[in-house]
């Protein structure tokens, strides 16, 4: 598994860089935000949450709201794992606002929404 997700590390690196060159600016945030989940979940949290940030910047840059609604959910789920909870909870609760805005019921169903 870790082969695999070291394949996938290099291959997003990759589409960022080229999403970049390119101007595709959707395609980069999309790139970005799966990026920044794959290594959260590795432990790379930092990083994580830089590459999460561009993702947002990026997806309300373009008023991408579904990205947005995804991204903020992956930056709670980086402060979770770095035990600020405070934090956390800021970013879930403006994922399950935004998902009620944009009538995203999937994102109601996640189950620490209870929080917010």
């Amino acid at each position: 598994m870790v082969g695999r997700r070291r394949g996938a590390i290099s291959y997003l690196e990759q589409a960022i860089q080229i999403f970049h060159e390119i101007g595709h600016r959707p395609s980069e945030g999309l790139a970005l935000a799966n990026l920044g989940v794959t290594i959260n979940y590795q432990g790379h949290h930092i990083k994580a949450r830089a590459y999460l940030e561009q993702a947002l910047q990026i997806a309300r840059e373009t008023s991408n709201r579904r990205r947005e609604c995804t991204t903020l959910n992956g930056l709670g789920d980086v402060f979770r794992f770095l035990g600020d909870y405070i934090q956390a909870r800021d970013y879930y609760e403006q994922f399950l606002s935004l998902c009620r805005e944009i009538g995203n019921r999937q994102g109601k169903a996640v189950p620490w929404a209870a929080w917010a």
